[in-house]
């Protein structure tokens, strides 16, 4: 991966480049997690999760909406 380089602004914040965001598939209001791995701040996408119940497994996509099956069976009975 590319070294890049971003000045922090004041309230700690910094932009990603829009190709960057693009190749990544990265969109606003995704989540972003930051972690310290060997000296080093590492930034990873959250995995996805059901936004009800916060499963992880057998997940089903819905535009910007990410739903577990027991969940989505729940909601289109």
């Amino acid at each position: 991966m590319k070294t890049m380089e971003r000045q922090m602004d004041a309230l700690g914040r910094i932009v990603l480049p829009a190709g960057y965001r693009k190749q990544k598939n990265l969109q606003a209001g995704d989540v972003l997690c930051v972690d310290e791995q060997e000296g080093k701040l590492v930034i990873y996408p959250r995995k996805a999760r059901c936004v009800l119940c916060g499963g992880k497994k057998e997940l089903l996509s819905h535009g910007r909406h990410t739903l577990c099956e027991a969940c989505w069976k729940e909601l289109h009975i």
